[in-house]
C-alpha cells in the first residue's frame, strides 16, 4: 500500500512540472522509439545485445527525479558503447546483412545524437528535477517515521500480543494432544464410568440405608442376628452414608473388600426379612434385588488395575514434562491476554496521532494538486 501511495505521489509530482520537463520526456520518447527500432534489427550473432537491449527497455524513467535520470544516462550511454563494439566486430557480412547492418549503425548514431540532447535537456530541467526527488524523498521518510511511530503505538501492541497469545493457543491445542495426557484422560474417563456402573448397582441398597438412617431403625434382637452380625448391618449402613470418596475407597484392600462383602451379605439378609425395627414395629423394605457380586468384584479388579496404570502413567517422565509444557503454556496464555485487554483499553490514545499523521499525509498530496483516495493500513 505504501508503495502505490509513492508511485501516485511521483505521477502527481511529474504532472504538475510536465511542461517544464516536456523536453526530457520528449527526449526519453525518442529514445525510447529508437530502442524499438534497434529490437526489431538485433541479431544472435551479436552476442548478448538483446539481453541487456530489454533491461534497458525496462529500466526507461517513470519519475523524473535528476538522480533517475543520471542513472538511466549513464546506462543508455554504456548500452549504446556496447551496441557498437560488437556490431564493428562483425566482419564478412552477407548482402542481406550488409543492409541491417547499415540500418543498426543509423540507429547507433541516432542514439548518439539523442544522448547528447538529452543530456541537455536534463541540465537544464535538473532544478525541477532536483526538487521533485527531494519531494519524494521527503515523503519516503515521512511514511518511514510514521510506520515506526505506530508500530510502538498501543494499537500495534495489541496486534502483536495477539499474535503472540494465537501462537500460544496453538501450541497449547498440540501440547494437550500429548500422548501420555491422553492415556491419562481416557483411564481417569474409564475409572468414572466404572464407579458409576458400581454405584448405580448399589443404588437400592443406597436408598434403604438412609430410609433405616431417617427411622432410626435396629436389627431386631430376637436371636436371628447375633450381635457380630448385628455390627456389620450397622457398619454397612454407615458406611453406605459416609461415602464420599467413591464406592471403591470402601475395598482398596483385600482385607477391606473382604470385609465390605460379609457385610454386605448380612445386609441383605437383614433387608430382605424386614429386620429392621422402629420401636417394636418391622420396616417393610421389600428388599428383593441382591448385589451380583461377581460382577461387582469384576468392576473392583478392572477398577483396581487401571488405578494402578493411571499411578504409573503420573510418575513417568513424559507425563510430568507434558503437564508442566500445559501449565506452563495457560500461564502465558493468561499473561499475553491481560497485555492484550490491556492495550485495548489504551487503544483510543492512538485515534489522535493517526489522525494527525493521516491529515498530514493529505496535505502533501493536496499541494501537488491531487487528492489521497486510499488510508494507510499503518493509519487504520
Amino acid at each position: 500500500m505504501e508503495a502505490r501511495v509513492v508511485r501516485e505521489y511521483e505521477r502527481l509530482l511529474v504532472h504538475r512540472r510536465r511542461f517544464v520537463l516536456g523536453e526530457v520526456v520528449q527526449c526519453l520518447k525518442m529514445i525510447s522509439e529508437s530502442l524499438e527500432s534497434l529490437e526489431v534489427l538485433v541479431t544472435d550473432d551479436m552476442g548478448d545485445v538483446a539481453s541487456h537491449l530489454g533491461v534497458m527497455t525496462k529500466q526507461m524513467p517513470v519519475f523524473l527525479g535528476d538522480t533517475d535520470l543520471q542513472v538511466f544516462h549513464r546506462s543508455l550511454t554504456a548500452f549504446v558503447s556496447r551496441v557498437e563494439l560488437c556490431h564493428s566486430e562483425q566482419v564478412a557480412l552477407e548482402d542481406s546483412e550488409k543492409a541491417i547492418a547499415k540500418s543498426i549503425s543509423q540507429v547507433i548514431r541516432t542514439l548518439k545524437q539523442q544522448i547528447v540532447v538529452f543530456e541537455v535537456a536534463v541540465e537544464a530541467a535538473s532544478p525541477t528535477a532536483s526538487a521533485i526527488r527531494h519531494k519524494r524523498e521527503h515523503l519516503i521518510s515521512f511514511l518511514e517515521e510514521a510506520t515506526k511511530l505506530l508500530t510502538k503505538s498501543h494499537s500495534s501492541q495489541r496486534t502483536a500480543f495477539q499474535v503472540r497469545k494465537d501462537e500460544l493457543l496453538l501450541e497449547f491445542q498440540d501440547a494437550v494432544q500429548n500422548e501420555a495426557l491422553r492415556d491419562i484422560k481416557q483411564i481417569k474417563h474409564d475409572l468414572l464410568a466404572i464407579e458409576s456402573s458400581a454405584t448405580e448397582m448399589l443404588a437400592r441398597h443406597f436408598e434403604i440405608c438412609r430410609t433405616i438412617v431417617v427411622a432410626n431403625a435396629q436389627v431386631a434382637d430376637d436371636g436371628v442376628f447375633n450381635d457380630s452380625e448385628r455390627q456389620h448391618i450397622q457398619a454397612f449402613v454407615q458406611s453406605m452414608m459416609q461415602v464420599d470418596g467413591g464406592i471403591f475407597a470402601l475395598t482398596s484392600t483385600n482385607e477391606e473388600a473382604d470385609t465390605f462383602f460379609r457385610q454386605l451379605e448380612f445386609f441383605e439378609k437383614a433387608a430382605e426379612q424386614d429386620a429392621f425395627l422402629v420401636y417394636s414395629s418391622a420396616l417393610k423394605l421389600q428388599f428383593r434385588e441382591q448385589l451380583d457380586q461377581e460382577l461387582f468384584r469384576a468392576y473392583l479388579d478392572d477398577w483396581e488395575s487401571k488405578k494402578n496404570e493411571l499411578s504409573d502413567l503420573e510418575d513417568s517422565e513424559e507425563y510430568t514434562a507434558a503437564l508442566e509444557r500445559v501449565s506452563a503454556l495457560k500461564r502465558d496464555i493468561l499473561r499475553v491476554q491481560t497485555l492484550v485487554l490491556h492495550s485495548q483499553e489504551n487503544e483510543a490514545l492512538d485515534n489522535p496521532l493517526k489522525s494527525q499523521l493521516q491529515e498530514e499525509l493529505r496535505r502533501v498530496f493536496v499541494e501537488e494538486g491531487g487528492e489521497l483516495g486510499v488510508t494507510l493500513a499503518v493509519f487504520a
